[in-house]
């Protein structure tokens, strides 16, 4: 008997169960910086444009809390004052100025919210990036289901705890994200997938269809407009697909490159003429000197602190208080290091571009700013790029190892589980230093939510177990071996 695989929209399904979890059991302010990314979308819904260095202005009370348990993991969210009392306004402090797409999303969700109590703006901006986020990945999943079989299950294992939850805060950490998996599902409908026919050998062909360019172009602008350095990302991803590709088609790449310039060309006018000047944390508040040897020093530091930004990309949410359990992270260390050795082998280019977009570059500007803000980089920075590379690598191989991914994908569906109890338990009663609950009494989400984020996670722990279970009822994998000329080429 044949085992069922994930559906292509199954996966998605899975992924949403995830985001409405982390959305229940997620309190306000609870996002990386979430305040001040609240605030500039309400600038920007109003006046287009993000505001100047140090201006300040209005925004409701409700964009603009303090998290008074950031910081506190033993603090759940009932230190929160109560919504009623967020019904006015508030003076806000200097906020970003990052590209307005995003933000001008989130703003008209705030406003619309708004209409119907200023306490309730908030609400309305998380819902607005979650929509943009968890809709977008609803279409590239309606785009790719027919193309790739596994696609359910590739989605499925590439929705780290991490970038779920900031798909369902405020946060433009989670819409780059997004871009940067909906780039590299496009890049490789663009390189590879088009130049086969329905069977036999790739079809000579260098053209680009118009849908897949205007994909690419969408995608990139998405991408690249996300956050300063998305314009990077997208070079990066662009650069692996065409290395990727198992044939060579110097014009069709041309073509491709000519698809994506648009949004790197937009990008880096963004960064050129907003460019954004960061606080000095310093213990002595004076910035460093740049010097070669303290450049080398930092990069090395940075370098060193790669197992911690690791852990960031698989699960450190809120303000870096609410952390993957070690023995989780290790488990999924494990089986994502399965899961890339079990992929045929791969160009030595293709893997020394993901060795420096995952771990140098990160370093590299990491070390350009330390002087200023020592170990500011965080994992969930690298994640369009990672996420965006792995994508591509299980989307050329990956039907070739249908048991492993299948394995890999249930074991997602497990750690969204777990990450969403345990993101529960967080703000509901606080977390000891053994990560038990500090109390069991007056849950801090509230009886509602917390019914919500505990079923959210029952399912999910449901689900991952069945799909372990169909996971071995596959037939084994065959021994890995070299990718054939054409990754469409039905197997």
């Amino acid at each position: 008997m044949r085992a069922p695989r994930l559906g292509g929209l199954g996966g998605w399904l899975l992924v949403a169960v995830a985001a409405v979890g982390m959305f229940a059991s997620t309190p306000s302010s609870a996002g990386p910086d979430e305040p001040m990314h609240e605030a500039t979308a309400w600038y920007v819904s109003s006046h287009g444009v993000p505001p100047a260095q140090g201006e300040h202005f209005l925004v409701p009370t409700s964009l603009w809390v303090s998290p008074c348990f950031g910081g506190h993991p033993e603090t759940g969210a009932g230190c929160m004052p109560p919504r009623s009392a967020n019904g006015g306004t508030v003076l806000a402090g200097t906020v970003y100025n990052y590209p307005p797409v995003y933000y001008l999303v989130v703003g008209f969700g705030e406003r619309i919210a708004a209409l119907a109590g200023r306490q309730y703006a908030d609400v309305g901006g998380r819902i607005a990036s979650a929509l943009l986020s968890f809709g977008t990945l609803f279409l590239l999943s309606l785009y790719m289901r027919r193309r790739h079989p596994l696609w359910g299950s590739f989605l499925l294992l590439l929705s780290t705890p991490m970038a779920v939850f900031l798909g369902v805060v405020v946060n433009p950490s989670g819409w780059e994200i997004t871009c940067g998996i909906a780039l590299a599902a496009v890049l490789a409908e663009a390189a590879w997938t088009h130049l086969a026919g329905d069977s036999g050998p790739p079809i000579a062909s260098d053209v680009l269809p118009r849908a897949t360019a205007i994909l690419l172009v969408l995608a990139s602008l998405g991408l690249c407009l996300a956050r300063p350095l998305g314009f990077v990302w997208a070079i990066g991803l662009t650069a692996s697909a065409i290395v990727l590709s198992p044939t060579v088609r110097p014009r069709l790449y041309l073509r491709i490159g000519g698809a994506v310039a648009p949004g790197v060309a937009a990008g880096v006018l963004w960064m050129l003429t907003h460019p954004y000047k960061q606080g000095v944390m310093t213990p002595d508040g004076v910035v460093m000197p740049s010097t070669i040897r303290n450049l080398v020093d930092w990069f090395s530091q940075s370098l060193l602190r790669f197992p911690d930004r690791l852990h960031q990309m698989f699960g450190v949410l809120g303000w870096l208080d609410t952390a993957m359990p070690q023995l989780l992270v290790v488990a999924t260390i494990a089986v994502w290091a399965v899961l890339l050795t079990r992929l045929p082998s791969v160009r030595k280019t293709a893997v020394l571009i993901g060795v420096v977009g995952i771990w140098v570059l990160p370093g590299v500007v990491e070390a350009a700013g330390w002087g200023a803000w020592p170990a500011w980089w965080q994992g969930r920075y690298t994640l369009p790029f990672a996420l965006g590379f792995v994508m591509l690598l299980v989307l050329r191989s990956g039907r070739l190892i249908p048991r492993t991914v299948s394995a890999a994908a249930a074991f997602s569906a497990l750690s969204l589980g777990t990450m969403v109890l345990v993101n529960t338990e967080r703000y509901a009663f606080g977390l000891t230093a053994v990560e038990l609950p500090a109390s069991l009494t007056n849950p801090g989400l509230g009886v509602g939510r917390l019914v919500v984020s505990l079923t959210a996670g029952a399912i999910l722990l449901l689900a991952g177990g069945y799909l372990a279970v169909q996971a071995w009822m596959r037939k084994p994998d065959l021994r890995p071996r070299l990718e054939p000329d054409s990754p469409a080429t039905p197997r």
